[in-house]
């Protein structure tokens, strides 16, 4: 079970609600994008800020990522096979990074293989500002699933100056402030009653740094 402070809330209560309920047959592959479908406006789906290009824009139901985030976080700790998963192309910060998950239909996608020899049923809750995913199933006895991620490197943001002819010559503003890029390897670690079972690298994951932009007088 994961819990998550929400951002852009409207959106995430439209997709957090198709996900309830999802069941995932033994052997079976859990698809966000299968489940939670095409994102419309006649869906209900608003404008929230998405991240295009290296930028943060307005898009069509941006905010939607903090929940396949909370499904991957929550896939992972039960020990789920991840078949497909991406990671946001700026750091985000309501998961620690290397352990969001981007998706963008139809391609885009967050995928995990029931690998727990039983049924799966997804059930999903929004409230207080809060989403939380729990999985139910077939329960391994003792078994404990530990995440962990480490900064390979970070990446220092440029910085880029744009003439703004509504400023007098010598004056400046910062319009963006810049955001580092980092390379983050996670892995996870099963262990049953306290013994190690396993140890696996996840799939790592590039952040690209924003720049910081400073608009300068003619």
């Amino acid at each position: 079970m994961i819990h998550l402070k929400l951002r852009d809330p409207k959106n995430v209560r439209i997709a957090a609600k198709a996900l309830d309920g999802a069941i995932v047959k033994p052997d079976g592959t859990l698809s966000f994008n299968q489940v939670v479908g095409e994102r419309t406006v006649e869906g209900g789906y608003k404008d929230a800020y998405i991240i295009v290009n290296g930028q943060f824009v307005p898009g069509l139901a941006g905010g939607i990522c903090q929940v396949s985030s909370t499904l991957y976080n929550t896939g992972l700790l039960a020990n789920l096979t991840v078949t497909q998963r991406s990671n946001h192309d700026l750091a985000i910060s309501y998961v620690p990074l290397g352990q969001d998950a981007t998706v963008a239909y139809p391609d885009l996608d967050l995928k995990f293989l029931n690998t727990t020899g039983g049924y799966l049923l997804v059930r999903t809750k929004v409230s207080n500002n809060t989403i939380t995913i729990e999985l139910y199933g077939k329960v391994n006895p003792g078994q404990e699933v530990v995440i962990t991620n480490s900064r390979e490197s970070i990446i220092p943001f440029p910085e880029q100056k744009l003439v703004d002819e509504t400023l007098a010559h010598g004056d400046s503003h910062v319009k963006q402030e810049g955001q580092p890029g980092y390379i983050v390897n996670s892995s996870r670690t099963i262990k049953v009653n306290g013994q190690v079972i396993k140890t696996e690298s996840l799939k790592q994951s590039h952040y690209q740094p924003l720049p910081k932009i400073i608009a300068v007088g003619a």
